[in-house]
């Protein structure tokens, strides 16, 4: 009979543990998509910054010296952002 008790108790006790793992699993799937999804949308902002400048730049649509340099100026502000952003990542990563 005590034999069967200790079994029991060894199943319940394996039981809650294993629960407590799927769910401790699951949270750290949910942060890690949210993470991602977060990390995304920033290096995506200024890609797309980058992108609108330079292509505005290539096709010539600015005529303007002064404008021209605020678009460049605008570009490397974007850069400095992207590498501040990759090297949180990395240091997140550490």
């Amino acid at each position: 009979m005590a034999l069967l008790t200790v079994a029991a108790l060894l199943a319940i006790v394996g039981t809650v543990f294993m629960v407590r793992f799927i769910l401790r699993q699951m949270e750290l799937s949910r942060l890690k998509s949210h993470f991602v999804s977060n990390i995304t949308h920033e290096l995506k902002t200024p890609l797309a910054a980058i992108r609108l400048y330079t292509e505005t730049l290539q096709q010539g649509r600015v005529h303007d010296g002064a404008e021209a340099n605020r678009f460049l100026a605008i570009i490397h502000k974007e850069t400095v952002r992207l590498t501040h952003l990759i090297n949180n990542i990395l240091d997140f990563a550490r």
